[in-house]
């Protein structure tokens, strides 16, 4: 009638909402620990051969633990998801104390690694930005390290601990999308419309917005609103406006507004 409100009851609201998710609300942590495997196998066979299988100079063995490690971690996020998309809740539980030590070696070898990697990497091929390489690693590191902390700290509470170890392993797909052939990068930049798409697909179920690698080197610590929402800050000492650059050792080819930070990209010396 006019003037009168037609409210559904909430146990109605909850059922729609169910009735809604269909197949891809029942396997999408199964489907993304798939795709997550898809990522890492196809990034990283781009280089496999030249730069891990028969290189042409020796690669450190810690380089060799870190990819069993890192392989570990993956298959075993698939075989946790497939557990409880099969209804054995019980065996999830059980075993997740191995994810527990996968995910501390993790964090133990990846630091190692990072730091025997950066060295072996100055001796040997003398990177412009050897610090670059460093400082990457490490936001990675702790890109994993935090959501992973809080999914075992949220462990009894079961829908802040699959988003958030879907997260820390999605975490891990940076260095595989940083090998992908160069068709899969924007023309004129280093952006990755694969991993740009790859992040907003997992915003569904983790809530966060896209990410925007847009930096503005000429506001220190803070970043301009933008239309995605997020953005990557990155504290800058030099407030000189400058050139747009884009840094060739950045995640994803980092869009750095200020091109007096690396003159040498800017044509100056």
């Amino acid at each position: 009638m006019i003037g009168q409100t037609i409210s559904r009851p909430p146990n109605a609201l909850v059922n729609g909402a169910k009735n809604r998710k269909g197949l891809l609300g029942d396997y999408f942590y199964f489907f993304m620990a798939l795709v997550i495997a898809t990522v890492v196998v196809y990034g990283f066979s781009q280089t496999a051969e030249e730069k891990f299988i028969h290189p042409a100079i020796a690669r450190p063995v810690v380089l060799y633990v870190h990819a069993g490690v890192f392989s570990g971690w993956v298959l075993f996020f698939i075989f946790q998801s497939a557990l409880v998309r099969t209804g054995m809740v019980q065996w999830h539980r059980r075993i997740g104390w191995i994810g527990l030590a996968l995910g501390i070696a993790m964090l133990v070898v990846g630091v190692e690694t990072a730091i025997i990697m950066g060295r072996f990497n100055i001796f040997h091929f003398h990177p412009r930005y050897p610090e670059s390489g460093l400082l990457i690693s490490f936001f990675d590191i702790a890109a994993f390290t935090i959501p992973f902390a809080l999914a075992i700290y949220w462990r009894k509470k079961p829908e802040f601990h699959r988003r958030l170890q879907l997260m820390a392993t999605c975490a891990l797909t940076a260095a595989a999308f940083g090998r992908f052939p160069r068709f899969f990068l924007t023309m004129g930049t280093n952006h990755s419309p694969a991993a740009r798409g790859f992040l907003i697909w997992v915003r569904v179920i983790c809530g966060s917005r896209p990410v925007d690698l847009h930096v503005d080197a000429t506001r220190p610590g803070r970043q301009p609103t933008n239309p995605s929402g997020l953005s990557i800050r990155a504290p800058c000492p030099c407030p000189v406006p400058g050139r747009h650059a884009v840094h060739p050792d950045a995640p994803f080819g980092v869009v750095v507004e200020n091109s007096s930070l690396y003159p040498r990209l800017a044509g100056s010396e």
